[in-house]
């Protein structure tokens, strides 16, 4: 495996191009109608080559990821129910072999151990492709009645001494049983990667790609992404966990510890992030009670008030009632105004896109086409 420098990952989700990214904002109408329909369940799972060649793809994932998923919400799945997982890979002889995030709806979660996943390791070029895949199909919470893709991205095949282990084409195989599309993501031009993921494709009844080295992403910035984080923040306030007291303490810190690695974003990725808040009726964790509440999980008067945040247990029930509308009407009219903003940024994205002048698939259109078609 050659060692690279740190730089880009995976990216946005439309068919156009790798800098012409772009996600449609549901007018409201649709947005009406997405309430009443089912829930489609769809799980996405990327298992991801993170020694050090892979840096670039490992850094444009911390910036595109959020978008990724708005396009299935927005665009190709309508109120679609979207859960992600991550799988980061290397060998034997390096810090971990893998490295595993469960399927999840609380993206944020997601999101803070993709900012913690670092490109290192490596050395000779094969890795333990084997395990990474095998864990991926038979080791992660899928659910039965999803939509389950994978996407295995990485420029190194697999090391075939490691019999102890089913090879990548039987696990491939096993997957198309389960119901698991398999796409294969080549980064570069290796030969004898590009021979095995073909293949590892074929048995998984998916899609391959090559993409550039680093992905092929192209971070886009624009002048409206500080007002979305801005106001992504805002709506972060908006938070009542509720159970037991560990429960709840347990939950503000694990809430902090999210925001932190938000913070820490690049701007794309929070202005994402702030839209996925506003169109995700999962967006938040289960412990939240504005959520539950609004999603039709409990109501405010079943609920033993000693479970409830500290602030309303000496609250009357009248008083507890007001106080959570407020806290409902204070997020749908943020969620309101992110939907606004965020029609403005695309509109900005629209007109000032650039043609790409590059030949072949980003990590962006690949992911797209691919999901475009297994999808429906």
């Amino acid at each position: 495996m050659r060692i690279l420098p740190l730089a880009l990952i995976l990216a946005a989700v439309l068919p156009l191009s790798a800098q012409a990214i772009t996600i449609k904002t549901i007018p409201p109408k649709t947005q009406a109608a997405c309430k009443n329909q089912a829930a489609e369940q769809i799980d996405l799972l990327f298992v991801l080559d993170t020694t050090g060649s892979m840096g670039g793809l490992i850094q444009g994932a911390k910036t595109k990821i959020w978008r990724i998923v708005n396009d299935v919400m927005q665009n190709q799945r309508c109120g679609a129910d979207v859960r992600v997982g991550l799988i980061g890979y290397r060998d034997k002889d390096d810090e971990y072999v893998t490295r595993k995030v469960n399927l999840n709806q609380d993206l944020d979660e997601v999101y803070a151990e993709l900012m913690a996943f670092k490109a290192a390791g490596g050395g000779d070029e094969p890795e333990h492709v084997r395990l990474a895949l095998h864990e991926g199909v038979n080791q992660m919470n899928w659910r039965a009645n999803s939509k389950k893709v994978l996407f295995l991205v990485g420029d190194a095949p697999p090391k075939d001494s490691y019999i102890e282990t089913p090879s990548v084409h039987h696990t491939a195989q096993k997957a198309k049983q389960k119901g698991i599309i398999i796409n294969t993501l080549l980064a570069g031009d290796s030969k004898s990667t590009a021979k095995v993921w073909q293949s590892v494709a074929q048995y998984g009844g998916g899609e391959y790609f090559t993409i550039p080295q680093d992905g092929g992403s192209v971070a886009v910035t624009t002048p409206y992404d500080d007002q979305l984080s801005t106001l992504s923040g805002q709506l972060d306030q908006v938070y009542l966990p509720y159970g037991d007291r560990q429960v709840r303490r347990a939950a503000v810190a694990k809430s902090a510890s999210k925001l932190s690695s938000i913070a820490a974003a690049p701007k794309e990725a929070q202005a994402e992030r702030s839209i996925n808040k506003s169109i995700n009726k999962q967006a938040y964790s289960q412990d939240d009670l504005v959520q539950s509440i609004e999603n039709g999980k409990v109501k405010l008067d079943s609920i033993d008030s000693k479970q409830l945040p500290d602030n309303m247990q000496a609250m009357s029930a009248s008083e507890r009632q007001r106080y959570v509308d407020a806290q409902i009407q204070k997020r749908q009219q943020l969620k309101q105004e992110i939907a606004q903003v965020s029609k403005q940024r695309e509109d900005y994205l629209q007109n000032n896109r650039q043609q790409d002048s590059k030949q072949g698939d980003s990590f962006d259109t690949a992911v797209s086409r691919a999901l475009s078609k297994q999808l429906q």
